[in-house]
């Protein structure tokens, strides 16, 4: 008599229940990961645009109030735009996915710089805006609006 080898398909069936369960259960862990650890580029993308401010005040005596090549040059710092917006894509800085949106406001004695999620980064919902200002002062807020002491 020979004897049967391999799989049944009551077997198989088992064993695909069982991935979907795994699935379904470590995905949105997977996923809040992945969003949390892209937070980076935003940190990263401020403090250096940061740092470029306070290099920029030693040089003229004011901050610049806005990415232009007379004022805060993001382009020839490595950010790239997107249409008329500045993105946090680095690759100075190995920053590679845009995840984020750049803003600067500024007046020659203050400036606010904010970076703003974008695309897939917005499912975040704990930390969609950053900034940081003249002080160091290093905020981030929700997606209500409300303030999040542990995204910085």
């Amino acid at each position: 008599m020979m004897k049967n080898k391999g799989f049944s398909l009551i077997e198989m069936m088992v064993v695909v229940v069982i991935i979907g369960i795994l699935t379904i259960v470590a995905y949105p862990y997977y996923r809040q990961n992945v969003l949390t650890s892209n937070r980076i580029e935003a940190k990263s993308s401020l403090m250096e645009l940061s740092q470029l401010q306070e290099n920029f005040f030693v040089e003229n005596n004011r901050y610049a109030t806005n990415f232009t090549e007379n004022e805060l040059n993001a382009a020839q710092a490595g950010f790239a735009r997107d249409g008329g917006n500045f993105v946090s894509i680095n690759p100075n800085l190995d920053l590679i996915n845009g995840y984020y949106q750049l803003n600067l406001i500024g007046t020659n004695a203050t400036y606010t710089l904010t970076a703003t999620a974008t695309g897939s980064q917005t499912e975040d919902t704990n930390c969609i805006i950053f900034t940081i200002n003249h002080v160091g002062q290093k905020t981030a807020t929700d997606n209500t609006g409300q303030p999040n002491d542990k995204c910085w």
